[in-house]
């Protein structure tokens, strides 16, 4: 008892001392660090609100004033200032802190290079006042400077290199040049030897206007204007020039102009300034400055390179008909597809003949057609040479309000890996893959329903499956299956019978024949009957499979129609249950 009342003391003991630790200790401690590194600071003070910035170095002095967000220079000339050097500067001098006090009153400022020192920084504010920091010499051991604040004597130690805090006139000025939202620019034109480029947004669509007219690719329009709009000042060459001409800035050859709803701007270019800028002024500006080469290079973007390469544009809903016309070969016929409209629509062939659709196949083809970008455009109204004065092949969609959009197919290309197609909506030629083209050119038995048969599996109570040498009879009740014939297996698995019925729905005949009489179809003595029957004994379907097809992979199949034999695939009769082992291995146990 001696013992444990001894180790429960020296927990108590040991949680006490770890409760002191951890509650007072350890908050003193860090309470003391961050004493520490606050008294360390060079302004202690947040430098968020200063509204004035005063910067000497050596002859340069630049004067800054901030207006809401905005950093204007007032000195050595009135002009936007560059926020992000100005607000990293306060964010410099907000962090900085010192290692250490060098001198708490030095007489002698001159070996620090504070008597006159290189870099001074003005602060004003209205809660502070104003504060000046100095930044003397560089340390001679480590990478750090002295700085000295001007009304506090004491010189101290900065972490950083005197040099970081030299700055230019033109570090100081605002490189951007061109100020607008790219979203709300409605006009676009670019002058060039090469001809005019224009472009209009209407609504949310771009419009190109000059040299042809054309849809607009959204994208690459913003990316093209984002492009000069993101021109930046690599120089300031002359602020007030006398004459433009030496520039060649008086008729310049290249030209950008961008406007909304109410303004305008405008950037020229002129003759070259080495071997990577061009000399530029703004519209409303005086000045020249020089910009990168990339801007003449956006200014010069083939209108081609701009056209919308949807090669239809629709949604798809508004589709009400679908067009096919072939002009050569075996599909040599019109396709037309038509959408009956009701709680679910339906897609149905209309033309050649009036079958149903495969939904599938004609949702996949609009998709498709949706989806499908040209590569590249060659040209506008001209069709020659592309094989597209008669074209081979022909694709229409028509909308719910009457609008049509036709894609013609012409040649392909010498390797024959790609098409010249040309489209309505603009008449503009374009090249697409031959992967694609025969995606979207689908031939009438792509495009119909091909299912041998359709029924709903829930009406099936009765399954007979009838070979030459023996027949299989299922019954269903309820949800169970049981085999009756050749012999009874009681009850199967539900899977044999729902197996069954799934791949007599999933059956799909390659192409479809008219009853001639002259093939050798096997139907005389079929290879298998089967026949599907409701709870009353009423047939609901039956397929009946016949020779194989010569040389192919491919049998004969037809129902109980008369006018109707096809081709089905060999594998069809693998899928169907052909021994009783198979039933009987189906057996619930």
């Amino acid at each position: 008892m001696k013992q444990f009342a001894g180790t429960l003391a020296t927990l108590v003991l040991l949680g006490g001392l770890a409760g002191y630790y951890f509650f007072i200790d350890v908050p003193r401690e860090e309470k003391k660090i961050k004493e520490t590194r606050e008294s360390a600071r060079v302004l202690p003070y947040l430098l968020d609100k200063v509204h004035r910035l005063t910067y000497k170095n050596g002859e340069l002095t630049v004067v800054a004033e901030k207006e809401k967000l905005t950093w204007k220079l007032k000195k050595p000339l009135e002009t936007l200032g560059d926020h992000m050097l100005l607000n990293g500067m306060l964010q410099q001098l907000e962090e900085a802190r010192h290692t250490r006090v060098v001198e708490e009153n030095p007489e002698d400022l001159s070996q620090f290079g504070l008597k006159d020192p290189a870099i001074s920084i003005t602060l004003e504010e209205k809660s502070f006042g104003k504060k000046t920091v100095h930044i003397g010499s560089p340390s001679p051991i480590g990478h750090s400077a002295y700085f000295k604040v001007d009304d506090n004597p004491r010189v101290i130690l900065v972490p950083g290199f005197q040099k970081d805090w030299a700055k230019t006139l033109f570090e100081f000025r605002s490189k951007t040049l061109l100020d607008f939202p790219t979203e709300k620019i409605t006009q676009v034109t670019l002058e060039r030897p090469g001809g005019t480029l224009s472009i209009k947004k209407e609504k949310d669509e771009w419009h190109i206007s000059r040299p042809i007219e054309a849809l607009g690719d959204k994208a690459a329009i913003e990316n093209l204007i984002n492009q000069i709009r993101h021109a930046r000042a690599q120089a300031f060459v002359e602020e007030t020039p006398s004459d433009l001409t030496i520039y060649k800035l008086d008729k310049p050859k290249h030209l950008a102009r961008f406007s909304d709803e109410e303004n305008s701007w405008g950037l020229d270019l002129g003759t070259a300034q080495g071997e990577n800028t061009f000399h530029a002024k703004l519209k409303n500006k005086s000045n020249v400055v020089a910009v990168e080469n990339r801007v003449k290079a956006a200014i010069e973007t083939n209108y081609l390179d701009l056209i919308d390469k949807r090669v239809l544009t629709f949604k798809e809903d508004e589709i009400v008909q679908i067009q096919i016309t072939s002009e050569e070969g075996e599909n040599n016929r019109t396709v037309v597809i038509n959408k009956e409209e009701g709680e679910k629509p339906v897609w149905k062939i209309t033309h050649p003949t009036q079958v149903d659709a495969d939904q599938a196949a004609v949702n996949s083809l609009l998709f498709d057609l949706k989806d499908t970008r040209a590569i590249a455009f060659m040209t506008f109204g001209n069709k020659e040479n592309f094989g597209l004065e008669n074209p081979k092949q022909s694709l229409t969609i028509k909308k719910k309000n009457g609008d049509t959009e036709t894609l013609h197919l012409g040649n392909a290309n010498l390797d024959g890996k790609q098409y010249f197609l040309s489209r309505s909506l603009d008449g503009g030629v374009f090249v697409l893959e031959t992967e694609k083209v025969n995606k979207l050119f689908r031939a009438f038995k792509d495009l119909r329903d091909r299912s041998l048969v359709s029924i709903d599996s829930d009406q099936v109570h009765h399954i007979v499956l009838k070979y030459p040498d023996k027949t299989f009879e299922l019954k269903r009740a309820g949800k169970n299956w049981t085999l009756l014939k050749p012999e009874k297996v009681d009850p199967l698995k539900p899977f044999i019978g729902n197996d069954i019925l799934w791949t007599v729905n999933s059956l799909q005949f390659e192409q479809e024949f008219p009853s001639t009489g002259s093939e050798k179809t096997g139907f005389d003595s079929p290879t298998l009957t089967l026949s599907l029957s409701d709870e009353n004994g009423s047939k609901l379907a039956t397929v009946i499979v016949g020779n194989a097809v010569e040389d192919t992979k491919l049998r004969w199949a037809k129902t109980e129609d008369p006018t109707r034999k096809v081709h089905i695939q060999d594998r069809f009769l693998n899928e169907i249950p052909k021994t009783l082992e198979k039933f009987q291995l189906a057996q619930e146990q």
